[in-house]
């Protein structure tokens, strides 16, 4: 609700970047569902968690559209890693916290006014990093990532492996590609 309000005040005539960190739908399944549904057992808690994770998608997208913004808009909806316990990464083996794709892979989608027309509803074999999001966002904007650090770190020594490379003035440098013309090129599954 408090990003809706959000969209609703915005001056749709500028940019907006929304991250929405959604804890529905996940543990600890301990939330108010939203209805239909009501809090018995953990799969129907799970199913109102996930209710209402797309109420709020459709009202946020209803919005967008009403104040003209959804042309210009990308959404990015993606979970952090696989299902765990009673999440059902078939046909992977493994679970978030493993190694395994059933424990990396994640569900995702793109959606928005900027997915050309002609993509809309396909599906896509691009694998990615959730890193190579910000490069992404950052030349969809316009905008130079600028994470280059002053000085470059010092070389790592094999034989001291906990030796601060980074020092005061230095970082990782980005990690990350823009994949948006993979994702443009329209390959499927």
């Amino acid at each position: 609700e408090a990003t809706l309000a959000t969209v609703e005040k915005h001056d749709a005539s500028t940019p907006l970047f929304l991250y929405l960190p959604w804890q529905a739908v996940h543990s600890p399944y301990d939330q108010v569902p939203g209805w239909p549904y009501k809090k018995s057992d953990d799969a129907n808690t799970y199913r109102g968690m996930l209710w209402r994770s797309d109420h709020y998608v459709g009202a946020l997208t209803a919005m967008l559209k009403s104040k003209g913004m959804w042309d210009n808009t990308l959404v990015v909806y993606s979970a952090d890693n696989g299902g765990r316990g009673a999440g059902v990464n078939y046909p992977f083996r493994g679970e978030k916290r493993t190694n395994f794709e059933g424990g990396i892979r994640a569900a995702a989608f793109v959606s928005g006014g900027l997915v050309p027309a002609k993509l809309r509803g396909t599906h896509s074999s691009v694998r990615l990093h959730i890193v190579d999001w910000f490069p992404t966002f950052c030349q969809l904007a316009g905008v130079d990532p600028g994470n280059v650090p002053p000085e470059p770190p010092l070389p790592i020594d094999p034989s001291n492996p906990t030796k601060d490379i980074y020092g005061n003035n230095s970082w990782p440098s980005l990690d990350g590609i823009d994949v948006w013309p993979l994702l443009m090129r329209g390959e499927r599954n």
